[in-house]
């Protein structure tokens, strides 16, 4: 199973929260935990192809699942792709809610199976 179809799986299963902090999705997929230096990580380059194919096929952003474990919601990173993939703008006051609504998105997307 690939990241962008586990991330797929967590969004669909009711049984599921729907979030994975970018620690235990690292763990899962036996990767570095990140640091500071987060464009050095592998999910640097791997979340923007998972956020350009979302992107480009119209769908809510399947990163928006994965969350930091201190802000309990997405980094930097995301917010940047919203803004240069979707034309979605945020500041520090709305990440919240543009995260929220982006993430709801996903979660009631119908994910292809498989």
């Amino acid at each position: 199973m690939t990241i962008g179809q586990y991330l797929q799986q967590i969004l669909s299963d009711p049984k599921h929260d729907g979030v994975i902090t970018y620690g235990d999705l690292a763990h899962r997929f036996d990767l570095p935990i990140p640091d500071q230096n987060y464009q050095g990580h592998p999910f640097a380059n791997l979340f923007h192809l998972l956020d350009q194919e979302d992107a480009d096929f119209n769908r809510p952003f399947r990163t928006s699942a994965v969350v930091s474990k201190n802000q309990g919601r997405p980094g930097p990173g995301f917010f940047t792709a919203l803004k240069n993939m979707k034309n979605i703008s945020s500041t520090a006051a709305t990440r919240d809610e543009v995260w929220l609504k982006e993430w709801n998105a996903a979660r009631q997307f119908e994910w292809p199976k498989g």
